[in-house]
C-alpha cells in the first residue's frame, strides 16, 4: 500500500473515535435531559403552591463553634421544634444516613421523615402500610419501620427485626408495617436537581417525641438543612424567621420553592444549549471527516 494510501486511512479511525465520542456525548446528553425532566417534574406540582424550603448556609467556622458545643445547640434545636410545631406551621423533614451494610451489592439506607412527607410526595405503599398519625409521636422502644422494595425478600411484615441506628453502634427493635412501591424515590426541594431512591432504605417515623430526646447536632443539622414549610402569608414567613433567629445557631434562609422551580428549568436550559451546541460540532466534524476519508480511500 502506498504512503499515499496509508496517510488517506488515517482519517478511518480518527472518524471512528470521534464517532464514538459523539455517541458517547448524546448519552450522557438525554442522561442528563432526563435527569433534570425529572428534577424539574419532582418540584412542579409545589411550583404554584406556597412552598418554602430551607437553605443551609452555615459556614465552617459556625459549624465548628456548634458542634464543639453541642449539648448547646441541640438545645436550642429542640426548642426551635418544639415552637414550630406549637405554631402550627406545616412543614415536613427528612434526613438519613448511608449504613456500613448493603443488599445484593446496594448500599442500605436509614431514612428517618416527619408526618406529610409521605403525602405531599406522593409516596405510596406496595405492601401493608404507611406510618400512622400516633407513631410518629411515639417514643416506644419498639419503631414502626417501612422498608423499600428491594428489601421485601428480607423483612417480613408484622415481624420484629434489630436494625441499626445511624452510624452509631447500637440498634433498635423494629417492627416491618409497609413496603414501598418500587421505584420510589424523591428530591430535596432544596437540592431538586438530586433525585434519591428509597429502593434500598427503611424508614422511620420522625416526630415531635423523637426531635425532643435522641437527636444529635448532625441530625438536627441535616433535618434543618431539608425543612420544606407549607405558608400562606408574609405573617407565617416572618414568624418562621423569628424562630430561627431565636434558635440562633445554623444560618438558614427561607427560599420560595417557585423561585427555585424558575431557577432551575432556566439552568436546565443553558444546559441544553451548551450540550446541543457541542453536538451539533461534533457531528459537523463527523460528517466532514466522513466525506473527506470516502473521497480518498
Amino acid at each position: 500500500m502506498s504512503s499515499v494510501n496509508k496517510r488517506n486511512l488515517i482519517f478511518v479511525p480518527i472518524l471512528f473515535v470521534v464517532c464514538v465520542v459523539f455517541f458517547i456525548l448524546v448519552c450522557v446528553f438525554f442522561h442528563a435531559a432526563a435527569e433534570s425532566m425529572e428534577s424539574a417534574n419532582n418540584i412542579k406540582a409545589f411550583a404554584d403552591l406556597d412552598v418554602y424550603c430551607t437553605k443551609d448556609a452555615t459556614d465552617d467556622d459556625k459549624l465548628a463553634e456548634l458542634f464543639g458545643n453541642s449539648e448547646d445547640a441541640v438545645v436550642r434545636c429542640k426548642s426551635f421544634f418544639a415552637a414550630l410545631d406549637a405554631s402550627d406551621t406545616k412543614y415536613y423533614t427528612e434526613y438519613g444516613y448511608e449504613m456500613p451494610i448493603s443488599n445484593n451489592g446496594a448500599a442500605v439506607s436509614e431514612l428517618n421523615v416527619s408526618d406529610g412527607f409521605f403525602d405531599a410526595l406522593g409516596v405510596t405503599a406496595y405492601e401493608g402500610r404507611l406510618f400512622t398519625k400516633e407513631e410518629y409521636e411515639s417514643l416506644s422502644d419498639e419503631l414502626p419501620v417501612v422498608i423499600g422494595y428491594e428489601l421485601r425478600d428480607k423483612y417480613e411484615i408484622g415481624q420484629v427485626y434489630p436494625f441499626d441506628v445511624s452510624s452509631m453502634e447500637t440498634k433498635f427493635a423494629g417492627r416491618i408495617v409497609g413496603v414501598l412501591k418500587k421505584n420510589s424515590s424523591y428530591c430535596r426541594l432544596s437540592a431538586p436537581m438530586l433525585s434519591i431512591s428509597m429502593d434500598n432504605s427503611y424508614i422511620l417515623p420522625l416526630g415531635a417525641a423523637r426531635f425532643s430526646v435522641s437527636q444529635e447536632v448532625a441530625d438536627f443539622d441535616m433535618a434543618l438543612s431539608h425543612m420544606v414549610y407549607f405558608l400562606h402569608d408574609d405573617s407565617e414567613i416572618e414568624h418562621l424567621n423569628s424562630l430561627i433567629d431565636q434558635m440562633d445557631t445554623f444560618t438558614l434562609h427561607i427560599n420560595s420553592v417557585k423561585d427555585d422551580y424558575d431557577a432551575t428549568v432556566n439552568d436546565s436550559l443553558k444546559m441544553y444549549i451548551v450540550m446541543g451546541s457541542i453536538l451539533v460540532v461534533l457531528l459537523s466534524v463527523i460528517l466532514i471527516l466522513a466525506c473527506i476519508s470516502f473521497r480518498r480511500i
